[in-house]
């Protein structure tokens, strides 16, 4: 089987430049590796095998960054308190793998449909605003 020339081929934001190397895998198969530039600029090198590569890894670290400002909520470069606050609240209604959802969800304590969703955070804080220094959320019985 022949070798499939990848250079000049781009994936998500990395083009392929050249050929860099075989290497034997752990299975014993020979694994193509190529050098590729970023959209960012960085120079990395890949294999494509599973063909899941996008980035050298600039686009996950610009996703996590952005999801706290998503909602407006990021403190010293951390999610808020609030924020916090509020997707702990959801996991303990929701997830059945939450260690406390036998005490919430599991006892039929859910979240309110304005709460959840796309809007959900922007309408939590506008109808409870910030969380207080020292204070937590829970359920009123």
């Amino acid at each position: 089987m022949r070798a499939v020339d990848l250079v000049g081929q781009r994936f998500g934001r990395l083009l392929v430049l050249s050929f860099a190397e075989s290497r034997a895998a752990y299975d014993g198969r020979k694994v193509r590796f190529w050098n590729c530039v970023c959209d960012c600029g960085k120079g990395v090198v890949c294999d494509f095998q599973s063909r899941e590569r996008k980035s050298c890894g600039c686009a996950k670290v610009a996703a996590n960054r952005l999801n706290p400002i998503k909602h407006g909520h990021k403190l010293n470069g951390r999610r808020s308190p609030t924020l916090s606050s509020y997707t702990a609240m959801l996991e303990r209604c929701s997830n059945q793998n939450n260690i406390h959802y036998h005490l919430y969800g599991g006892r039929g304590i859910s979240v309110c449909e304005r709460w959840r969703g796309e809007d959900g955070f922007k309408n939590f804080l506008a109808d409870i605003g910030h969380r207080p220094k020292g204070k937590t959320i829970d359920r009123k019985d």
